[in-house]
């Protein structure tokens, strides 16, 4: 590995999972996880005037070595929410994961 990617795989636990700068432990399928959880809720105005739905959209990065990445169109519980998986891979030794839920 090349100096630069072992400081990149350094800096994702010393700093970014580092649960004094950025990381929260959150419920991942039932197993308590260190990760960073971005949440960007959405509203589809005509949906949300008709019928009160809005999208939670989220992105969870999740060190490589805490999980296995989700299937594209599978499921993932978030702190008890069921997400439907939109894309999932790894970058930098980082699952990221984008996952949607729909509410009313």
């Amino acid at each position: 590995m090349s100096y630069f990617k072992d400081m990149v795989a350094a800096d994702v636990k010393r700093i970014f999972l580092n649960p004094d700068e950025f990381a929260e432990k959150h419920n991942i399928d039932g197993k308590e996880i260190l990760c960073v959880l971005d949440k960007n809720i959405n509203s589809d105005p005509s949906l949300a005037k008709a019928l009160g739905v809005y999208s939670n959209t989220v992105t969870l990065y999740v060190s490589e070595k805490d999980m296995e990445v989700p299937k594209a169109t599978g499921s993932i519980r978030i702190d008890g929410s069921v997400h439907l998986v939109v894309s999932a891979g790894i970058e930098d030794g980082m699952i990221v994961i984008v996952a949607e839920e729909r509410r009313s």
